[in-house]
């Protein structure tokens, strides 16, 4: 199992959220706890961002992510 780690903006944005929409807010980290136990089950963004995942929240919220394997 991986652990979870927010940076930044990221960290911000979602004390916004959490105020503005908390069903949201809710819904980011049940799908962030399902990315723990098994991040190689989503996609993987096309050449620019290759390194990066992608996860759909909701209809119209993408999270985009990384894996650090080394850790």
């Amino acid at each position: 199992m991986y652990k979870l780690l927010i940076k930044g903006k990221l960290l911000k944005e979602l004390r916004k959220l959490n105020k503005k929409n908390h069903v949201l807010f809710e819904a980011v980290f049940k799908k962030a706890d399902e990315m723990c136990i098994n991040p190689q089950h989503y996609k993987n963004l096309n050449y620019p961002l290759n390194k990066y995942k992608r996860v759909h929240i909701d209809s119209n919220f993408v999270l985009c992510f990384s894996v650090d394997e080394k850790e």
